[in-house]
């Protein structure tokens, strides 16, 4: 059983792993056996530990706040499979592409992709980050994009509103 404690508040999960009690050292948190289950076991909480510290400091630069619970959720995988932003972009954009000349214009391509390489520029400088899930866009975030673009790509305040509009109206935060 692995236990996650973060602000008081503790949840558990199963490492789904097992040894005999006599070979576990509870207050330690490890196999104090010398076999091979022993040594496979601690290697498992080594990196089930590790894992959790990666998203902890993940989740720390992203939102700037961590659960106990979305550790626990993505060492177990739960909610990886969330919408990001840039793959909704390229979807989009290659729906666009498709329909140039029919429903779209060829303008309407270009400016969906330089947005799209905008945001992902915002990514990497301000998160170091390649893509970002939609549930981690917020008014914090919406008010560093909107930093980025007048401090490190000095852009005009009507350039400005219209790429903080545009990426308002595809993720709908506010």
């Amino acid at each position: 059983m692995g236990r996650i404690t973060i602000d008081g508040k503790v949840v558990q999960y199963s490492t789904k792993e097992e040894i005999e009690p006599k070979f576990w050292n509870a207050k330690e948190g490890c196999c104090t056996g010398k076999g091979n289950d022993s040594k496979r076991i601690n290697n498992c909480l080594d990196e089930l530990k590790w894992e959790a510290e990666q998203h902890y400091q993940k989740d720390i630069e992203r939102s700037g706040y961590v659960t106990a619970d979305g550790i626990k959720n993505a060492i177990q995988g739960v909610g990886t499979n969330e919408v990001t932003l840039l793959k909704e972009f390229a979807l989009m954009t290659e729906e666009i592409k498709n329909g140039i000349g029919i429903t779209h214009t060829q303008k309407t391509y270009y400016l969906y992709g330089n947005a799209c390489n905008v945001i992902r520029d915002f990514l990497q400088y301000k998160y170091g980050a390649d893509d970002v899930e939609f549930s981690r866009i917020n008014k914090q975030f919406m008010e560093d994009y909107h930093f980025h673009l007048l401090t490190v790509r000095n852009f005009a305040t009507y350039s400005i509103r219209n790429y903080v509009c545009f990426l308002n109206r595809k993720s709908r935060i506010l």
